[in-house]
C-alpha cells in the first residue's frame, strides 16, 4: 500500500505542478484556485505551496476515518512527502504533496464488516439445521423409549386389522427389516462371544497354543524322535462352560488354574513333560519314556486329586480325561485319533479315566501306508464297498437324503475310511481317494441304483486341489442333475483347520451342489463357524443328545444353535439318534431332520 500511495503521489504532484505553471501569471488568488480545484479532485492530501521561504497555501484534506481509532492508528499508512520546485512569471516556487491512507482503510473495514456480517449469518443458519437435524435424531429415540417403557408396563395397544394387500406388504417389509436386525444383533454378539473367548486366561501357567499348534508340536515330536515312546493324555472340562456362565469368571478361572496345577503336579514323572491349551475345554500333556504301569499310576494319581478338586466349589464341575500310549515312528494323526477316541470313552464311562492302547489291526494298517507309495496303491487296488444311510425328514417318514458309507478292504485288511483319508492328506493324495469313490458314486448314479438327494463326504485338501477342482468342474458340466442333488459333507474340525473355509463351501456352490457340516458342535469356534460359512446343512454331533440324559444345561445350549441357524436359513440334522427317547428330544428341540440306527439301517447299494 505504501509503495502505491508513494506512485500516486508523485503522479498527482507532477499533475498539481504542470497546471500551476500553465497560468500566465503569478497570481495569489490564481495559485489558490488552482490548489482549491485540485483538493476537490482529490481528498485526503497535504497540500503545501512556497514562494522562497514564505508560505503562500497550505491544505489539509483528511475526512474522519469509519474505524475504530485504535485500529485507524494502527494501520495508518502516509505516502513520502513530494516535493518539487517551478518557475512562474520568472519567481521560484515549490509544491509539497502528501496523502494519506484513510480511503484505503475505510474501504477494508468496510469490507470486513461485510464479511463479519455473512459469516454471522453463515453460523446462525448452521445452527438452525442442526438444531433441525438433532431433533430428527431424536425424535425416533424419544419414541422408541416411549414405546420399552409400554412394554415395560405392559400397556399393549391393539393391532388395527389389516385392510389391504398394501398393507399386507408394508407389514412383511417391516417384519422382514426386523429380522435382518435381529440377524445383525445376534453376529455382533457372537464376534463379542468370541473376542471374550479368545480374551480368556492367557497366561504362563498353561504355556498356551490352540489345537494347530499342538499338532504341529506333536507331529515335530514323533518325527525328531523316532526312537522313543511315551503318552498323550487329553483333559477335557466337559462343564467349563456351565460354570463360566452360571458362577462366574472367577470361580471358572481358579477351577481351571487348579486342574492345571493337578495335571503339572502329576505329569513330573514323565520326562520333558509338556502341557498345551487346545481350546477353552481341552487340554494336552504329553509324556515321554513312561511305561503303561507309570501311566495308569498318573491317571489315578490325577482321578482323585481331581475327585477331591471338584468337592471344593460349589457345584459339581465334570473333568474328562482319556490318555493313550504312542509307540516311536507312529503318525501323529493315528496317535490323536486315537487319544480323542479314548476321551470319548471315558466320556461314555463317567467320572471314570480311560487309558487306551491301539489295537494291533489299527498298527498294522498304519505299517502298510507308512508311505506314499503304498497310499496310492492302496487308494488304486482296494476293493470299494458303498452303503447309504437315510437321513429322515422331521416326520420320520420322508426322505431327506441319504449318506454315502464307504468300506475299503485291502489286502484282506478292512481300512478304517478315516484313517485311509487322514494317510492321504498327509501325503498330497487326498484327490485321488476321493476320485475314486466319486467314480464309483457316479456309475451307480448312471445305473439308477442310487438314493438322490445324496450326502458325500470329501476333503478339505482335495478341493482346494486346483487338479482335483477342475476335474471335478468337468463332471459337474456332464452330469449336472447328479452334482444339484449332491451334497458334501465335511467334519466340522477338520474344515475350521483351514483358513480358506468360505472359499472351499464357495467352489462347490459353484458347481451346483450344497455344503453339510458333519458333527457340529465339536470344533473350536462352532459359533463362528455358523456365521461365516455359508453352509446349507449342519448335522448335530449325536455326543451332544446323548448327553441330556444327564445333562439338562445341553438342552439350552441345542435350543439355541438351532435357532440360529435356523435365523440364518441353516437345515439342522441330529444324528446318530438310537433310541426313541433321543428321537423324541430331536422333535422337541426342532430339528430339521433325523439320523440314526432307530430310524433307518445303512443298506448296501446295488
Amino acid at each position: 500500500m505504501k509503495h502505491q500511495l508513494a506512485e500516486q503521489t508523485e503522479l498527482l504532484g507532477l499533475t498539481l505542478v504542470q497546471s500551476i505553471s500553465q497560468s500566465a501569471n503569478a497570481n495569489h488568488q490564481l495559485l489558490t484556485e488552482h490548489v482549491s480545484q485540485f483538493s476537490r479532485l482529490h481528498q485526503y492530501a497535504y497540500i503545501r505551496v512556497q514562494h522562497l521561504d514564505k508560505t503562500l497555501i497550505e491544505k489539509r484534506v483528511t475526512q474522519p476515518s469509519t474505524m475504530p481509532k485504535w485500529l485507524a492508528n494502527y494501520l495508518s499508512v502516509s505516502s513520502p512527502l513530494f516535493q518539487q520546485s517551478f518557475a512562474l512569471a520568472e519567481q521560484e516556487y515549490m509544491v509539497q504533496l502528501q496523502l494519506q491512507a484513510s480511503p484505503a482503510n475505510n474501504y477494508i473495514y468496510g469490507s470486513f464488516k461485510d464479511v463479519c456480517a455473512v459469516f454471522a449469518f453463515f453460523i446462525c443458519f448452521a445452527w438452525f439445521i442442526l438444531h433441525i437435524a438433532i431433533r430428527a435424531l431424536k425424535a425416533p429415540i424419544d419414541a422408541l423409549h416411549q414405546h420399552t417403557n409400554k412394554l415395560a408396563n405392559k400397556e399393549f395397544t391393539e393391532a388395527p386389522e389389516i385392510q389391504s394387500v398394501s398393507e399386507m406388504n408394508a407389514l412383511m417389509s417391516s417384519h422382514n427389516r426386523m429380522t435382518n436386525q435381529v440377524k445383525e444383533l445376534v453376529n455382533e454378539l457372537t464376534q463379542r462371544l468370541e473376542h471374550a473367548k479368545n480374551a480368556l486366561y492367557r497366561d504362563e501357567l498353561t504355556q498356551l497354543g490352540n489345537r494347530r499348534l499342538f499338532c504341529a508340536q506333536f507331529d515335530q515330536l514323533l518325527s525328531d524322535e523316532k526312537n522313543q515312546s511315551g503318552a498323550l493324555i487329553l483333559v477335557r472340562l466337559s462343564e467349563w462352560e456351565t460354570v463360566r456362565r452360571k458362577e462366574g469368571f472367577s470361580v471358572a478361572r481358579s477351577f481351571l488354574e487348579d486342574v492345571i496345577y493337578t495335571l503339572q503336579t502329576h505329569s513330573k514323572q514323565g520326562v520333558n513333560a509338556r502341557i498345551f491349551r487346545l481350546n477353552d475345554n481341552e487340554f494336552a500333556c504329553v509324556l515321554q519314556h513312561v511305561t503303561r504301569d507309570e501311566l495308569v499310576k498318573v491317571l489315578s494319581d490325577m482321578a482323585s486329586n481331581l475327585a477331591r478338586l471338584q468337592g471344593q466349589y460349589q457345584q459339581k464341575k465334570e473333568v474328562l480325561v482319556g490318555a493313550v500310549l504312542w509307540q516311536s515312528g507312529e503318525a501323529m494323526s493315528e496317535v490323536m485319533k486315537a487319544a480323542d477316541e479314548a476321551v470319548l470313552i471315558a466320556a461314555k464311562e463317567r467320572r471314570k479315566y480311560h487309558l487306551y492302547e491301539p489295537s494291533q489291526h489299527i498298527k498294522k494298517v498304519s505299517d502298510m501306508l507308512a508311505t506314499r507309495e503304498r497310499v496310492l496303491m492302496a487308494i488304486s487296488e482296494s476293493t470299494l464297498g458303498l452303503s447309504q444311510h437315510s437321513v429322515m425328514m422331521s416326520d420320520q417318514v420322508s426322505l431327506m437324503f441319504s449318506e454315502v458309507l464307504t468300506k475299503i478292504t485291502y489286502q484282506d485288511e478292512v481300512i478304517p475310511t478315516l484313517l485311509l483319508q487322514s494317510k492321504a492328506e498327509q501325503f498330497s493324495a487326498s484327490g485321488e481317494l476321493d476320485k475314486r469313490i466319486f467314480n464309483l458314486i457316479r456309475s451307480w448314479y448312471v445305473k439308477g441304483q442310487l438314493d438322490l438327494p445324496v450326502s458325500i463326504n470329501v476333503s478339505v485338501h482335495s478341493v482346494l486341489d486346483d487338479t482335483f477342482y477342475a476335474w471335478l468342474a468337468e463332471q459337474a458340466h456332464q452330469f449336472s442333475d447328479l452334482f444339484t442333488s449332491i451334497i458334501w459333507e465335511f467334519d466340522e474340525q477338520m474344515l475350521s483347520q483351514s483358513q480358506l473355509a468360505p472359499q472351499v463351501i464357495s467352489k462347490l456352490h459353484k458347481l451346483g451342489s450344497k455344503v453339510a457340516i458333519d458333527h457340529f458342535g465339536t470344533g473350536d469356534n462352532t459359533l463362528l463357524a455358523l456365521r461365516k460359512w455359508p453352509v446349507d446343512i449342519v448335522k448335530l454331533d449325536g455326543s451332544f443328545i446323548r448327553e441330556l440324559e444327564q445333562k439338562q444345561d445341553s438342552w439350552y445350549f441345542l435350543e439355541n444353535i438351532i435357532k440360529l441357524a435356523h435365523s440364518l436359513g441353516v437345515v439342522v440334522v441330529c444324528e446318530q439318534l438310537e433310541s426313541e427317547e433321543q428321537v423324541k428330544w430331536a422333535q422337541q428341540l426342532g430339528s430339521d431332520g433325523f439320523q440314526g440306527f432307530k430310524l433307518a439301517l445303512p443298506h448296501a447299494i446295488g
